[in-house]
């Protein structure tokens, strides 16, 4: 409060009126908005998108699931199992269905860490490594939401996701080298391309499997 001026409790609602607002500034025509938080008229953003720019909500909260789905287009889950990812999506479709957006809240993705590497035992190891580095905690806390291996076998363990309703991968690989994990990212997004887990209804192949490349 004392460096930004803003106060932390209200981040929420804070939130809730930037995603508002974006909305009509994402549009490409005037756009006017008030609120105890911000306020302007006529504002208007030059180019405008020529299509609709998804926008993905995080965060576990209930606040955050409603948010999701009277706002995004999908959830962003992270360290979920796939049945809880499957639960929170169900609330977060709930919500726009409340919130007469019917099908605009479809797009739903997960942030995973992987290793990658045809030794198992490697790829742990070095994930291991660079989750500790970056988080400060044991690894053994995330291993569960972080798969390693051949991308096969990180596939494996992406495709419960894939039928929980993922449609959308922002996979962080850690291997040898950035190439190496860049390249085995590709290929587990090939393989799930090719899964289709609701065979004779929908395909549930995913819209997209974003790489940030991590040595």
């Amino acid at each position: 409060i004392e460096i930004c001026g803003v106060d932390p409790s209200r981040r929420g609602d804070r939130t809730d009126h930037c995603l508002a607002a974006l909305q009509g500034l994402l549009s490409g025509a005037p756009s006017n908005y008030d609120c105890e938080h911000f306020a302007w008229e006529d504002a208007i953003i030059k180019p405008a998108p020529t299509k609709r720019i998804p926008v993905l909500v995080g965060g576990r909260a209930d606040a955050a699931l409603r948010r999701a789905g009277r706002f995004g287009d999908g959830w962003l889950g992270v360290w979920s199992s796939a049945s809880r990812f499957e639960a929170a999506v169900a609330q977060v479709e709930a919500h726009a269905e409340a919130a007469g957006r019917g099908d605009a809240c479809r797009a739903h993705g997960m942030q995973i860490w992987v290793g990658v590497d045809d030794d198992a035992d490697a790829a742990r190891a070095r994930l291991a490594r660079r989750m500790e580095q970056f988080y400060r905690v044991p690894y053994e806390r995330f291993e569960r939401y972080a798969p390693y291996g051949t991308p096969e076998a990180v596939a494996d363990a992406l495709t419960p996701y894939l039928e929980a309703g993922c449609r959308r991968f922002n996979l962080m690989p850690v291997a040898g080298t950035e190439l190496a994990g860049a390249e085995a990212i590709g290929e587990v997004a090939r393989l799930l391309r090719a899964r289709d887990p609701y065979a004779g209804s929908t395909s549930a192949a995913p819209d997209s499997v974003s790489t940030i490349t991590t040595a």
